[in-house]
């Protein structure tokens, strides 16, 4: 797969994840935009650690 394309979705998880984060200080626990908040924050991590596993097991490297 082409490096510049895991780039951008490492960005756009890292974002989602950095938000989602943030936001979780200033949401009201119980409310319905916390619980879709920490959906986000998980959709985020996991999206991130897919990337990584997948760039680990196919072993490319990027220059």
């Amino acid at each position: 797969m082409n490096p510049d394309v895991n780039k951008a979705f490492f960005k756009v998880a890292f974002w989602i994840s950095v938000i989602s984060g943030f936001l979780m200080f200033h949401l009201e626990p119980g409310t319905p935009s916390y619980v879709i908040n920490v959906a986000s924050l998980v959709v985020g991590i996991t999206l991130m650690g897919v990337i990584v596993l997948f760039l680990r097991i196919s072993g490319t490297k990027e220059d």
